[in-house]
């Protein structure tokens, strides 16, 4: 028997694997946590290279220093 925790996981993982659209997570540190396939399609980039580096590495550089 799954307890709420696991169930919440599950569902959690379903809905983010299904999402059509791109799904970066990260984390205070603005390192990524997640990465979703969708993320993975437009970036051309797996979630394992992806995982625990800046998410900055992905953003457009001239689009930082406009703030």
């Amino acid at each position: 028997m799954q307890t709420n925790a696991q169930q919440e996981q599950f569902t959690f993982k379903s809905i983010f694997e299904g999402l059509f659209d791109a799904v970066i997570c990260h984390d205070l540190d603005f390192m990524i946590t997640n990465w979703d396939p969708a993320a993975e399609n437009l970036f051309e980039y797996s979630r394992q290279k992806m995982t625990g580096t800046s998410i900055f590495s992905i953003m457009d550089k001239s689009n930082l220093a406009a703030g």
